[in-house]
């Protein structure tokens, strides 16, 4: 994996850790920014020149060091089914089954317009995300969000008419 690929791939894994914090604050808190988040440009200046490996303790030790801050309060993983979410979702799982802290809720959009064997694939993961937490003893709901037939892509694309979005038309 070259050197820009690397950056990439780890950034994606700070942008959870982000995504961690400020959801749990979000469920938990009124005030979502009382407490210090490390900066794009912090975090880039720690794991530039690192090792693969490193970056992946550098992670754990973020990970770690969150769970501990807000012990009570639940860690949501936004999963998708693809490499970073799931490399994410792993890494929490192993914390919380060895710290046994935080709560977990695992949210997951079923757009309604996923590849079937993808969707069997993601449905067939969170059942066996449930089940490993129900073995390890972590407290965890999978939320799964879905639209109203009547609000889907195919509806609005076909039986409405709606133009499909781009980066000057948006639905939302």
């Amino acid at each position: 994996m070259n050197g820009y690929r690397q950056i990439l791939f780890i950034y994606s894994f700070i942008v959870y850790s982000v995504f961690i914090t400020v959801w749990s604050q979000l469920l938990t808190q009124s005030n979502l920014w009382m407490t210090k988040v490390d900066t794009f440009k912090e975090v880039i200046i720690a794991i530039k020149g690192r090792k693969m490996g490193n970056k992946i303790n550098l992670l754990t030790a973020r990970l770690r060091n969150l769970f501990s801050q807000f012990e009570t309060h639940p860690i949501v993983v936004a999963y998708s089914g693809g490499k970073d979410s799931t490399f994410l979702l792993h890494h929490v799982l192993v914390l919380l089954s060895a710290m046994k802290t935080n709560p977990l809720a695992v949210v997951y959009a079923d757009t309604l317009v996923e590849n079937p064997v993808v969707h069997q694939h993601v449905m067939e993961f969170l059942q066996k995300v449930k089940a490993y937490c129900e073995k390890t003893g972590i407290d965890v709901r999978i939320l799964i969000a879905q639209p109203e037939i009547r609000n889907s892509f195919w509806v609005n694309v076909i039986g409405k008419g709606y133009p499909l979005p781009n980066h000057r038309f948006r639905w939302c």
